[in-house]
């Protein structure tokens, strides 16, 4: 008999959503609170299927069964109305609310609609039957008040969602309006015909819907890309330390050798200076990777594509240099596709070094060289433009580094035969310039940072950031301690604790992991390095937004008195070098 009361959809709709939640429980899945939010609504939703079945029967048997049994029935159906639209908004707020914010979010609104939902059951209803089609539904202020809670509930979807469109996926915010609409139709067809039950119905095909909207990666395959991605910004990492090692060891020998060359006024030792010169460029500029960062970057809003700039430079040096002469064009196989920055006037002034190779050089070689070094989302573009022409005298070289600014404004296209404006110009973008010369011709060297524009290798890096966060795994500590040796002892200790170990040789890589949104849960500085304090790192991390990462101090002994003032300038502990793994330890179980 109650077979014959339920409608095809009715059996259509359990069938379905049966189906669906063995799907999309059978495959492994991110835990992140989109998810949860989903798994929770496809719950929901069978069991509200089940409850409109029974909701229908006691309906059509209310005289015949159990009246406290017939109530409880009634009111659970009500209340799941407005779980599930609780569940939407949980949805909503996790697509529209601040990831910090989601969690605290959600439980406040799941405690709101959780006591709506319990009123219910403290609320009046009645049954309709209408003696001549058989009809039954409910009325009361039970259901009017269900009605009403979740009309409040579409009404605050709208106001989250309208004012966040375009910074919301479309796809997962389709839905959702397509729900709202729908749900306007099925309530006007129950005040038409009351004894009608298709709402269960309509967030069905919501679920339906969202199903294919869901984030759902392969997670075999996100588990390879992670170990990937694991294993090249660990070798990452090991390329930075090494050039700031290198850097470090060999410039003060550098600058010595810049002094003392500079008060000779012989060809050998000018020759010497200008090498020295070279070198202290290419340590300051080019490998030393501690001032790579976007604090320092000379941001643009305009973005370029960097190989047909570097091709139309190659293309028109190709058609310009004559018979005798041969040009070279080597370029690094990592150069990202776009990047931000002024585009046109890098355009310039590669075009007027190139012009200016070309135009001293009657025969020989022309080479240009493109490296770069990327450092999370930017590249440090290393760009050479050697010939073997007559060279350029030396007393013409330290002109052209000595010279400071243009007496007007001039521009590239007015004066782009001059190195002086193209070193002006070059510093304007945010780059720094060098000439080396001999007799055996001239190298000019510009190096600039840019910002790598987003890609579809982003948003991969993206879930994998997710996919790092549902894995919940051991402790994540970043070290930063320039004595290589005690930096590896730290490691080790560390890793075989179980943590993961993120190490580095110079402060300021702190400060730019943690503004590129790396997550850690113990940062150790070494109390004082070449290039910043601990202290300095502190006050830094303190002006980024949202930041509670407990940051450790590692102190020699001679500076055990002043450990209280450390603590009070804000650091969580401090670790005393001379008992480093029993300190690390007592931190490890600490924090």
């Amino acid at each position: 008999m109650v077979v014959t009361k339920m409608t095809y959809l009715t059996v259509f709709c359990i069938i379905y959503m049966v189906s669906l939640i063995i799907i999309y429980f059978s495959k492994q899945r991110i835990k992140s609170e989109e998810n949860y939010v989903y798994k929770m609504m496809l719950i929901a939703n069978l069991i509200g299927i089940f409850l409109q079945v029974g909701s229908k029967y006691c309906s059509f048997y209310y005289d015949n069964i159990s009246k406290i049994f017939c109530q409880f029935i009634f009111k659970s159906f009500l209340a799941y109305f407005i779980i599930f639209a609780m569940l939407i908004l949980n949805y909503v707020v996790v697509l529209v609310i601040s990831k910090d914010k989601v969690k605290k979010t959600n439980h406040t609104v799941s405690i709101v609609f959780g006591i709506c939902a319990l009123l219910t059951f403290f609320l009046p209803i009645n049954v309709h039957v209408d003696a001549v089609s058989q009809g039954a539904y409910t009325y009361g202020l039970a259901v009017t008040y269900s009605y009403i809670v979740a009309g409040v509930v579409s009404v605050v979807i709208c106001a989250l969602l309208l004012p966040n469109l375009r910074k919301t996926s479309k796809k997962k915010v389709l839905p959702l309006f397509v729900y709202l609409v729908f749900c306007m139709i099925a309530i006007a067809i129950q005040k038409i015909m009351p004894d009608t039950m298709i709402m269960c119905f309509v967030e069905s095909f919501l679920c339906f819907i969202m199903f294919h909207t869901i984030e759902n990666p392969d997670i075999m395959m996100l588990n390879e890309l992670y170990e990937n991605r694991r294993i090249i910004e660990s070798s990452n990492q090991d390329m930075s330390n090494f050039l700031f090692k290198i850097s470090q060891e060999i410039r003060k020998p550098v600058k010595d050798l810049i002094e003392i060359s500079g008060d000779k006024n012989t060809d050998d030792m000018k020759e010497i200076n200008n090498i020295s010169k070279h070198l202290d460029y290419l340590i300051d500029d080019a490998l030393d990777l501690s001032g790579l960062s976007t604090k320092k970057l000379k941001l643009y809003n305009d973005k370029y594509n960097v190989h047909n700039l570097f091709d139309e430079i190659r293309i028109r040096a190709k058609n310009s240099i004559n018979n005798n002469t041969k040009l070279e064009y080597k370029v690094s196989s990592n150069i990202p596709e776009y990047v931000y920055g002024d585009g046109v006037r890098l355009k310039q002034i590669l075009t007027a070094i190139v012009d200016n190779a070309i135009e001293h050089t009657e025969k020989g070689f022309i080479t240009i060289e493109i490296n770069t070094l990327i450092k999370y989302d930017i590249c440090r573009f290393i760009i050479d433009v050697t010939d073997s022409g007559k060279g350029m005298p030396l007393d013409k070289v330290n002109e052209v580094l000595n010279f400071k600014e243009l007496e007007t404004d001039t521009d590239l296209d007015n004066k782009t035969d001059n190195l002086k404006v193209v070193k002006v110009l070059t510093n304007k973008i945010g780059g720094s310039f060098m000439v080396q010369a001999n007799n055996r011709g001239t190298t000019v060297s510009i190096i600039i940072d840019q910002k790598i524009v987003e890609t579809a290798e982003t948003e991969i890096s993206k879930k994998l950031d997710l996919y790092e966060e549902s894995l919940h795994l051991n402790k994540k500590i970043m070290v930063v301690d320039e004595d290589i040796k005690e930096l590896t002892r730290i490691s080790h200790f560390l890793e075989d604790k179980g943590s993961i170990v993120t190490s580095s040789l110079y402060a300021n890589d702190v400060i730019e992991k943690i503004n590129k949104k790396y997550k850690y849960d113990i940062i150790i500085l070494d109390d004082e390095t070449s290039t910043c304090s601990a202290l300095d790192v502190l006050n830094e991390l303190k002006k980024i937004e949202k930041f509670n990462i407990p940051v450790v101090i590692m102190i020699d002994d001679n500076k055990e008195f002043i450990k209280l003032h450390y603590l009070k300038d804000g650091f969580k502990d401090v670790i005393m070098k001379s008992k480093l793994t029993s300190e690390l330890e007592r931190v490890l179980k600490k924090i």
